[in-house]
């Protein structure tokens, strides 16, 4: 990285020495600098996502990644000084820089992923480029060597336009950011930087004796009153989970998650199925978002529907379970996705009014689901979220 830098850096100023391109390239990256800075100090829950990261960049790592980016050194070093793409005169390239700059980080505001963030600051340089004629004949009397209040004078009305429409722009900036904060994904992180405390409870299940007495009681009414009352609930026996598997590249991409957390997401994962194993046995659609949120659901209460007037059991025995690291969809440059892998048989059991098994088909099983939807506080479960089994392994 230091042989990278010193190539882009020192390389980029002596061809920006050499062609008198020098004041345009600092114009970019300090007002670049800049308007990042008033774009993210009023809203610091403005965050990135990179597949290179395990949670969202935000605050003041966003402002160092951005500034001192290879990808931004090369764009402002190589790409925006083209010479003939440019302005002629030394004032009209150092605005021009600076409108760059502008651009760039109000392009930049709404998004949340690495992809968009470049493709904000390659289209900042597209509308500049459109504009580059307009901005040579407003920046006519600077270029021409006129004295400033000469040339100030010379521009009458367009001078005070002029800064009233950058003040404008200016404004926008925290305003632009600030649009990345209602996008309905969530981000991972609190508004400070830190990560939310999160309990996990990792357990077999409780004993049917103990859920009888202690919990099944709290559903009870306090009126003692009314006689003797009655109460239900469901009981969900997983079957047998082995030990979780966690990869060197989980471990890596991720170090929060460890065997404790792993554990967790393997025994909600088998929960849900288990869930939605018995929505389908009772064709209730209900108890099916219990086990999955929407993204996910159509695959469970799709095969609730294809059962008609059916009635079908399905069991499963599990031989391994693991973490996987998967690519994002179309592997775009957003976060990698982790999923729990599940390999083993799976049960198809058909049966008539009477409870008796008809048929029974056995299969092999191997999936991979991402989990979401649970409480932050470990007290249910994450309910499965997306099917990761045919996105590509990272």
């Amino acid at each position: 990285m230091i042989v990278t830098y010193a190539i882009l850096i020192g390389g980029g100023l002596f061809i920006a020495w050499e062609l008198k391109l020098l004041g345009l390239e600092l114009g970019y990256m300090a007002a670049f600098a800049l308007f990042v800075a008033l774009a993210l100090a009023p809203v610091p829950d403005h965050c990135m996502i990179a597949s290179w990261h395990a949670t969202p960049i935000c605050g003041s790592e966003l402002w160092t990644i951005l500034v001192t980016s290879p990808e931004v050194l090369i764009f402002a070093f190589f790409m925006i000084p083209d010479p003939r793409t440019v302005p002629d005169g030394q004032a009209s390239r150092f605005v021009f820089g600076v409108i760059v700059a502008l651009l760039s980080v109000l392009l930049l505001g709404p998004t949340t992923l690495e992809f968009w963030t470049k493709t904000a600051l390659l289209a900042s340089l597209v509308l500049a480029c459109a504009g580059r004629f307009a901005l040579v004949r407003f920046m006519a009397p600077f270029d021409e060597g006129f004295r400033f209040t000469s040339a100030v004078r010379q521009m009458s009305w367009r001078a005070p336009a002029a800064f009233f429409v950058a003040a404008i722009c200016v404004g926008c900036v925290p305003i632009s950011s600030d649009i990345a904060t209602h996008n309905p994904t969530p981000a991972a992180e609190l508004a400070d930087g830190t990560l939310p405390t999160v309990t996990l409870r990792v357990g077999s299940g409780t004993d049917p004796g103990v859920w009888a007495f202690s919990l099944g009681a709290v559903l009870l009414p306090t009126n003692t009153g009314l006689g003797p009352q009655s109460a239900s609930s469901r009981v969900w026996i997983l079957p047998n989970i082995p030990t979780v598997q966690i990869p060197d590249n989980i471990s890596s991409f991720d170090p929060t998650i460890s065997q404790q957390v792993a554990n967790k997401m393997a025994h909600d994962a088998v929960l849900d199925l288990m869930i939605e194993s018995e929505a389908r046995r009772a064709h209730d659609f209900n108890l099916a978002t219990e086990g999955a949120v929407p993204d996910a659901l159509g695959e469970f209460t799709d095969v609730i529907k294809s059962d008609g007037s059916r009635v079908v059991r399905k069991s499963y025995s599990f031989t391994s379970v693991s973490l996987t690291l998967f690519l994002p969809k179309f592997s775009t440059q957003a976060a990698r996705l982790v999923g729990v892998t599940l390999v083993g048989t799976t049960t198809l059991a058909t049966l008539d009014s009477s409870g008796h098994v008809v048929s029974q088909v056995t299969q092999s099983y191997n999936k991979s689901w991402g989990l979401g939807g649970g409480a932050l506080d470990g007290t249910t479960n994450d309910r499965i979220a997306q099917d990761y089994t045919d996105l590509a392994k990272a």
